[in-house]
């Protein structure tokens, strides 16, 4: 039997994590392992959780999602981070993979572009910008 893909879920909103933890229980390839509200918790639960994605809000308290990327990446570069956020520009992508990130969606596409990202980062893969795939 194949391993399911681990995640864990970072975001300050309630309404979003619950939206997205609804949204991959339907999928037989997905746990979620945990969930974090900020982003200095994001990083512990990463380094405790092991997940093989983060889901990773970018404004976030006590430290913002791309310095929690930032320390993750630093810490344990097999865990993959993918940035979900409502703000699509491109310097705030590049900004996300120079803290390593590996993907990089915009909120209000989740719905067509979550699980394809995750299943290309849980193979190694980059999911950046909107649905461009590397």
């Amino acid at each position: 039997m194949k391993t399911r893909i681990r995640i864990l879920i970072c975001d300050d909103h309630d309404l979003l994590r619950d939206l997205v933890r609804a949204f991959l229980r339907g999928e037989a390839e997905v746990e979620v392992v945990g969930e974090a509200t900020n982003g200095k918790q994001a990083v512990y639960k990463a380094l405790l959780l092991h997940p093989d994605v983060v889901l990773m809000d970018v404004n976030m308290p006590e430290l913002n999602g791309i310095e929690a990327t930032r320390s993750i990446n630093l810490a344990d570069k097999t865990i993959k981070v993918l940035i979900l956020t409502m703000y699509p520009q491109e310097e705030l992508v590049t900004r996300c993979k120079e803290a390593g990130a590996s993907g990089y969606i915009p909120k209000d596409q989740m719905d067509s572009l979550l699980i394809p990202a995750i299943k290309a980062l849980s193979r190694g893969g980059t999911f950046l910008n909107s649905g461009t795939r590397k």
